[in-house]
């Protein structure tokens, strides 16, 4: 059996499969990898633009991330959207208590189609905690 290096993405959910979690797991698959994926929010969107995001619940995304993470320990983290001070605060908090070996930190802050996916508080704590 063939042994994958296991790789976590953090991040939101893109329905055109153009970006987010769903264009990580395409990478790190061709990359050989298991990919594990944890939602921050979800999009409404297609390949013109996004119309809105919905923040998932900051807990929800501890708690997946932290079970995932329990259960089978990525040895890559990537992030993507943290779309709010809440989910910015889990992440770094699954960060210090797992410690994983490497971490990729991509924000994206406004999509291409002009929608700003953080706030400047978020902002300052990405720059100081992430």
């Amino acid at each position: 059996m063939k042994q994958y290096k296991v790789c976590l993405t953090i991040a939101g959910s893109d329905p055109s499969g153009g970006a987010g979690i769903q264009a990580d797991i395409k990478t790190m698959t061709l990359l050989g990898c298991y990919a594990q994926a944890v939602p921050t929010c979800l999009t409404v969107q297609n390949t013109l633009g996004v119309q809105r995001s919905i923040p998932i619940d900051a807990e929800l995304v501890f708690d997946q991330t932290a079970v995932t993470m329990e259960d089978c320990m990525p040895q890559c983290v990537k992030i993507g959207i943290v779309p709010n001070l809440a989910i910015a605060h889990a992440i770094a908090e699954l960060l210090r208590k797992f410690k994983p070996k490497f971490c990729i930190f991509d924000p994206v802050l406004i999509s291409s189609s002009g929608l700003s996916f953080v706030d400047n508080e978020t902002y300052e704590f990405m720059l100081e905690e992430l």
